[in-house]
């Protein structure tokens, strides 16, 4: 009788042993998901930080202009 209450308890621990590994694995694939939010996130926090830069002081004139104004120059000359 002893022997099978050590055989059904050993079971019990190896059933909750196993439950936490599962539970482990999860939570692995998990916190992968999470960074990968996270590194996506950063990257359109710093993609946006750049737009609004550029709203916000806003260059003084566009490679066309310059372009234009290179030529313009060249035939007043």
């Amino acid at each position: 009788m002893r022997r099978d209450d050590d055989i059904k308890e050993l079971r019990e621990r190896i059933a909750a042993v196993e439950s936490k590994d599962t539970e482990i694995a999860s939570l692995k694939t998990e916190i992968e998901t999470l960074k990968k939010i996270i590194d996506y996130t950063a990257a359109n926090a710093e993609l946006l930080h750049e737009r609004v830069e550029k709203i916000e002081h806003p260059p003084n004139e566009t490679i066309w202009q310059a372009f234009r104004r290179m030529f313009t120059r060249k035939r007043t000359r």
